[in-house]
């Protein structure tokens, strides 16, 4: 006779119970000096509960962004901050989050799947169910083109600061040329200057030499007047004749210094004109390598910055790849799956999808009076007998409670349910039905 009939319902119940157990314990060994009591098989279930799927928020940005001249790079570091924590709140964070605001359930979302039923055996790792997971797709594709678009960001500024880096060598190979060239301005400006100088002094030297022998010719021209004819006069005939032939080609070589000195004085102030435009260009080409200098400082600071903002874009995508793979819910251990939901049900978060038994050991939670608690602790053997399983199986107490408490109502036990009693665990290594009655009989050590 099943003990699960045997309800308390006053003495008579109590009689008949205390008479059943007596018959139960003899077949498990109670006459043997242990403890004989009623029990019943469970085991520690594990359930696989809902995640909190958040919705991902899709960036639709596009473009790629080309600092203006002199603007600065904006700051990101606080909406990089604000993403990433947004993204890695746990979804215990948000279950406790709505417990503590007197929220409703919040939905996990659809099962698409459910690979198990009741009854099922699984092992550790096995997908046992799926949701729905179409936006989570979704958001690992917008992560990555984000990321993509972040580091083609990064690329084309880098380009930028190389373009610029490219016409500042250009600008600095004119920049030496002009050097070189003002130069030669200053050297033959120099040579210009000291030229005309020396052309003042051969054209200054060469009148004075002029009207010297201007003043001689008259003289001899009139000295030659006043002689009569003869050698003396024939002398100073010739003497006349060669001061005017040096005279004339004193002159012409004067005309030629002339000449010469109003070229040079023409040129020399086109050549300072030329060497102001020089030193002019070099300040303007000076400045102009300044402003390339910290343009291309812009640039690269602003591709560090994007490239900083792309590795915590690569964070966020693998935030999105983990918030996928929540949608795929797996078995934690080798066990019997003894719940489960079904396809197209929509799981709230917290809430078990799937219970799974553990393989091992079944316990059988049976209660026992102070009065029979001596010498019952932990590792004590028990036996135990079951009637669909044939002979007795040997267990051991797991655990002794530390309080006492009343026995459930519906429990099948001899001992009075008004009585206080502690539960003992016994574990039992085969893996047993559950939720059935069980004989128990507990050997206690001597103290």
């Amino acid at each position: 006779m099943k003990r699960r009939s045997l309800v308390a319902l006053g003495s008579v119940a109590a009689a008949l119970a205390a008479a059943t157990v007596a018959g139960c314990a003899t077949r498990a060994g109670a006459g043997s000096g242990g403890i004989a009591v009623a029990g019943e098989t469970r085991a520690d279930l594990v359930s696989v509960a809902a995640p909190g799927l958040s919705t991902p928020a899709l960036d639709v940005t596009v473009g790629i962004a080309r600092p203006q001249q002199g603007a600065g790079i904006p700051d990101i570091s606080a909406s990089v901050s604000k993403a990433v924590s947004a993204k890695s709140q746990s979804a215990a964070a948000q279950q406790r989050a709505a417990a503590a605001a007197g929220a409703r359930p919040v939905p996990a979302g659809l099962l698409a799947t459910v690979t198990v039923v009741p009854g099922s055996i699984v092992h550790e790792g096995q997908v046992v169910a799926v949701f729905d997971t179409r936006l989570l797709d979704l958001g690992v594709a917008n992560a990555q083109a984000a990321y993509r678009r972040q580091l083609a960001q990064a690329d084309a500024l880098s380009s930028q600061a190389s373009e610029l880096r490219d016409q500042r060598g250009s600008v600095r190979e004119q920049r030496a040329k002009l050097i070189e060239a003002q130069a030669q301005l200053e050297s033959t400006l120099a040579q210009a200057e000291t030229g005309m100088s020396q052309l003042k002094g051969g054209v200054a030297q060469l009148s004075a030499q002029v009207a010297a022998d201007g003043k001689a010719l008259a003289a001899a021209e009139e000295q030659l007047a006043a002689t009569p004819a003869g050698p003396a006069h024939d002398a100073l005939a010739s003497q006349v004749a060669g001061l005017k032939q040096k005279i004339a080609a004193e002159q012409a070589r004067l005309a030629k210094l002339q000449a010469q000195l109003q070229q040079v004085e023409a040129g020399v102030p086109r050549l300072r004109q030329g060497l102001a435009q020089a030193q002019a260009g070099r300040g303007r080409i000076a400045s102009g390598l300044s402003q390339l200098t910290d343009a291309i400082g812009q640039l690269e600071s602003g591709s560090e910055i994007v490239r900083a903002y792309a590795s915590a874009q690569a964070v966020a995508v693998e935030l999105a790849r983990a918030a996928l793979s929540q949608g795929t819910l797996r078995a934690p251990c080798d066990g019997v799956v003894v719940g489960a939901m079904h396809s197209g049900e929509v799981a709230i978060v917290g809430a078990p999808v799937v219970a799974v038994r553990p393989a091992g050991p079944t316990l059988v939670d049976s209660y026992l009076t102070s009065a029979q608690l001596a010498g019952v602790r932990a590792g004590v053997p028990a036996d135990v007998a079951l009637d669909s399983v044939r002979g007795v199986l040997n267990g051991r107490v797991r655990d002794v409670g530390a309080n006492e408490e009343f026995p459930p109502s519906n429990y099948p036990t001899q001992i009075v349910h008004l009585s206080r009693v502690v539960r003992v665990t016994v574990s039992v290594p085969e893996t047993l039905p559950l939720g059935v009655p069980a004989d128990v009989v507990i050997r206690p050590k001597s103290e």
